[in-house]
């Protein structure tokens, strides 16, 4: 049972909470000056082609944007030897499930997921947990997964995720990844973003806001997947 906050008076949770909001405004600020710069980050051409595999069949990178302008891909941990999906991934899949409408016709954006597990675990996955969004797999040939940070030669004693050289032993062999790319009037792809590590979402977001936050632990301990919290 997690302890209470200090009781205090009005006045005293008053200036507690003045005092927060002065940071909370600094950090505003701050994430504000991240995103102007991320918007405005170089593309990269993307030259080499890749195949992905759907339900009904092989798709291109260029397929994935579903006729938007903007593509956003989240590398979802699931490996071809697992049944299941990584449950801090499939916790910010739940988050993201109603997302698709909002980014495709507010903002001309495709949210799809891949994963190296092979098409048919991907999709029965999907019904388990009951999501609908696009999910293509990468299982015969992963060399996106490679190309974009998430995925790594067998054998490979140092590799480089979030742009830092890391110990291959003390790696997962999956891990999350978020790549973002858009298309030219010329019809090409071009890669804008590629960044790693934790995402916020709408209920750590949410949970920040609480004297619980997101619990105790890196990565939370307490996250499951949807249909394992016993209800």
């Amino acid at each position: 049972m997690a302890t209470l906050p200090q009781v205090v008076s009005p006045d005293q949770w008053l200036e507690s909470r003045l005092s927060l909001l002065a940071k909370e405004k600094e950090l505003a600020k701050l994430q504000s000056e991240i995103r102007a710069q991320r918007k405005s980050l170089p593309c990269v051409e993307v030259t080499k082609s890749y195949a992905f595999t759907s339900p009904t069949g092989k798709v291109s990178l260029s397929d994935l944007f579903d006729g938007k302008k903007q593509l956003i891909v989240y590398h979802f941990m699931f490996g071809p030897q697992s049944d299941a999906g990584c449950p801090h991934c499939s916790f910010l899949a739940d988050d993201l499930k109603g997302v698709n409408p909002h980014l495709s016709h507010g903002r001309n954006t495709n949210l799809v997921f891949v994963s190296r597990a092979p098409i048919d675990k991907i999709e029965a996955y999907k019904k388990r947990l009951g999501w609908d969004f696009k999910w293509y797999s990468v299982f015969e040939d992963d060399t996106f997964g490679k190309d974009y940070g998430v995925a790594f030669e067998e054998g490979a004693k140092e590799i480089t995720y979030n742009y830092e050289q890391m110990d291959a032993s003390k790696m997962p062999k999956d891990l999350p990844g978020v790549s973002v790319f858009v298309k030219g009037e010329d019809g090409k792809v071009y890669h804008t973003y590629s960044g790693y590590g934790e995402f916020n979402h709408g209920t750590e977001t949410l949970l920040d806001c609480t004297p619980l936050g997101r619990g105790d632990g890196e990565p939370e301990s307490w996250v499951r997947r949807n249909d394992e919290y016993g209800i």
